[in-house]
């Protein structure tokens, strides 16, 4: 940490992310994005574990 070097970079999602957990007992990072994709992530090898749509059926609104 003293270094503050780029440690791991976690890549995936196809939109933004806003919101990021980390569970330091199990390790495991939990990233969701603006498109509803929530992805969980190894935090040791930074392996992606699974991904889901948090919204199933949300349609993103066309903006004006």
């Amino acid at each position: 940490m003293d270094k503050k070097e780029l440690v791991r970079t976690f890549s995936g999602h196809n939109d933004w992310v806003y919101s990021l957990a980390i569970d330091g007992k199990s390790k495991r990072l939990a990233s969701g994005s603006y498109d509803g994709e929530v992805r969980v992530w190894n935090l040791e090898d930074g392996r992606a574990l699974t991904a889901f749509i948090a919204a199933p059926g949300y349609r993103e609104r066309k903006r004006v």
